[in-house]
């Protein structure tokens, strides 16, 4: 299970200056899903936060700096998890931004991010700010491996992650696969079938590991850059 900060932080820092326009953070928070931004100055110290509530609340000024809640709350990043649960409680806040040793900005950690690793789940951060991983390709974040959890999938073709872990287990992607629909076949491996077909592995970590099984998808349309993303996906795996 996760322990510090910088382990859940969400790292595709999206943040703005001091007098950048407005229009800006509500652009740019709205298009990204999220409901908040650092503001930061020119070293990349945090010097406040802007959200929704600040954009649209009773002040009128035309920059950034003028709407923005400062100061910043601020935690380092190597904090650990339940530090950062205790100051987000004690402030009535929703967000953290994490910093290092040199207060400079790296990250945000959010309510949800806590939570979601208090009870052993993995984080998951807006799709617009997930990264390229394994095998250089835009993955989702982990969802739990159940049916309920199938239409988190899209139904198109691409390539399925397997990641073994939860409370007091490690996080370790098990799995790389290709498939036509990322959604049915979410569905099938959520299904109990003692009658399987698939490769032993795969077999025994659906029947032995299936409670501590998450699964990450990326969509991939063309078929050749499918076997050749799937390849060094599970060279990655080995690797690890």
């Amino acid at each position: 299970m996760s322990k510090y900060v910088h382990e859940i932080m969400c790292e595709k820092l999206f943040h703005l200056s001091e007098d950048e326009p407005y229009i800006n953070a509500m652009l740019g928070i709205l298009s990204l899903g999220i409901s908040g931004a650092p503001v930061l100055d020119e070293r990349g110290a945090p010097v406040g936060v802007i959200s929704l509530r600040d954009l649209v609340g009773e002040r009128r000024a035309s920059t950034v700096g003028g709407r923005m809640t400062s100061p910043a709350i601020v935690i380092h990043r190597d904090a650990t998890i339940e530090e950062a649960a205790r100051m987000l409680s004690t402030r009535s806040i929703h967000r953290l931004v994490v910093v290092d040793a040199d207060g400079c900005a790296v990250g945000v950690v959010s309510a949800l991010d806590l939570v979601r690793a208090l009870v052993g789940l993995p984080a998951r951060h807006p799709a617009a700010l997930v990264e390229e991983t394994t095998g250089g390709l835009p993955w989702s974040d982990a969802a739990v491996l159940s049916v309920a959890n199938a239409d988190l999938a899209p139904e198109q073709s691409g390539l399925l992650m397997l990641v073994h872990g939860g409370v007091g287990t490690q996080e370790v992607e098990v799995w790389a696969e290709s498939t036509s629909n990322l959604r049915e076949r979410v569905q099938d491996l959520a299904t109990s079938d003692p009658e399987r077909r698939d490769p032993p592995q795969l077999c025994y970590l659906l029947q032995r590991e299936s409670e501590h099984l998450r699964f990450r998808t990326a969509r991939v349309d063309d078929p050749g850059q499918r076997v050749d993303a799937l390849l060094e996906a599970r060279r990655q795996l080995v690797a690890d």
